[in-house]
C-alpha cells in the first residue's frame, strides 16, 4: 500500500506543481487582456479628444461664418437704403420760407440725426473725403477726371456721392472727380 501513497503524492505534487504554471499563464493572460484593454481605452479616449476639438472648431467656423453672412445682408441693405437717407439729408437741406416749411424741415432735420445716429451706432460710417485728398481706388470711384494746374494730380477735385463703409466692409465707394495733369498744349505749326 505504502506504493499506492506515495504514488498518489507524488500525482498530488505533481498536479500542485502544475497548477501553479497553469496560474501563471492565465495571469500572463490576463495581464496581456488587461493592457490590451488599457491601450484601447486610450486610443478611444484620444479619438474622443480629436472628435471634441473637431466639433469645437466646427462649432466656432459656423458661428464666424454666421457673423459674415449677417454683416453682408447688412452691407447690402444699407447700400440699398443709402439713397433714401442722402434723399432725407437733402430735404434736412432746405430754406423754408414759410413757418410751417420751417417746422416740416425741422422735423426732417430731427429725422436725418436720429437716423444717422442710430446708424453709426451700429458701425456705419462715412467715408473721410475731402477735396484736396489723394484719391484711394479702394474707398473711391473716379466717376470723371478734370484737367487742372490748381491742384497736384491723382487728388479729389469734387465729391459727387459720399461713400459709407460698416466697420470694414466696404458699403458704397464715395463718387469724385480727380484731377488729372493737363496735357502739354502743341504748339500750332506756322
Amino acid at each position: 500500500m505504502r506504493k499506492k501513497e506515495k504514488n498518489m503524492d507524488e500525482a498530488e505534487i505533481k498536479k500542485n506543481k502544475a497548477e501553479p504554471a497553469e496560474e501563471n499563464v492565465e495571469e500572463e493572460i490576463l495581464d496581456k487582456d488587461i493592457d490590451t484593454l488599457h491601450n484601447r481605452i486610450k486610443e478611444l479616449e484620444d479619438n474622443l479628444l480629436r472628435l471634441a476639438a473637431e466639433f469645437d472648431n466646427y462649432r466656432k467656423r459656423q458661428v464666424r461664418e454666421q457673423e459674415v453672412r449677417v454683416s453682408h445682408s447688412i452691407a447690402y441693405f444699407l447700400r440699398d437704403f443709402l439713397p433714401i437717407i442722402e434723399d432725407i439729408r437733402r430735404a434736412s437741406e432746405l430754406t423754408p420760407s414759410t413757418e410751417e416749411a420751417k417746422n416740416i424741415c425741422n422735423g426732417i432735420c430731427l429725422l436725418y440725426r436720429k437716423l444717422t445716429d442710430f446708424l453709426q451706432s451700429k458701425g456705419m460710417r462715412q467715408i473721410d473725403v475731402k477735396k484736396g485728398d489723394e484719391f484711394d481706388p479702394a474707398l473711391m470711384n473716379a466717376v470723371s477726371t478734370i484737367e487742372t494746374t490748381e491742384q497736384k494730380p491723382h487728388t479729389i477735385y469734387d465729391i459727387i456721392e459720399e461713400g459709407y463703409l460698416l466697420g470694414d466692409t466696404l458699403i458704397r465707394p464715395a463718387n469724385v472727380i480727380v484731377v488729372q495733369k493737363p496735357e502739354p498744349k502743341q504748339e500750332e505749326a506756322e
